[in-house]
């Protein structure tokens, strides 16, 4: 018997102000995602956060906090990594990551620009549609 398989599909610009959206597929059996989610917890927990956002952890360091955190709209409890060296943040860096390797048997990643997509794919004559079945 062929175990399971669980696709998790993220994406990232999908608002009006990014020039650029991507996508990101990971495909693993559901025994690996569950493996996954508990290390991904103890990471968590042990690092001091509840949510991880890749762009908010980006964005958000101790010499230069993001606009949430300056406008007050965010707070250490939501951004602990604010406060954090950047030997802690390669650190946990690195443990999420290597959660991801360890529990994710295929990924895949695309990004398009906006205007790409629009004038080359979604509007592109090699593009397949499927009429309605009525």
């Amino acid at each position: 018997m062929v175990d399971a398989q669980i696709v998790y599909v993220d994406d990232s610009g999908t608002d009006g102000k990014s020039r650029i959206a991507a996508a990101a597929f990971c495909v693993s059996t559901v025994d690996k995602w569950l493996a996954f989610e508990r290390r991904w917890k103890n990471i968590s927990v042990n690092a001091g956060f509840k949510h991880f956002h890749m762009t908010e952890f980006a964005a958000c360091k101790q010499e230069k906090p993001c606009r949430q955190c300056i406008n007050g709209k965010t707070t250490l409890t939501e951004h602990p990594w604010r406060r954090w060296t950047t030997k802690k943040r390669r650190n946990v860096l690195d443990h999420l990551l290597g959660a991801v390797v360890d529990h994710v048997e295929y990924g895949v990643g695309i990004a398009h620009t906006k205007q790409d997509y629009e004038e080359h794919v979604k509007n592109s004559p090699a593009r397949i549609v499927t009429p309605n079945a009525d």
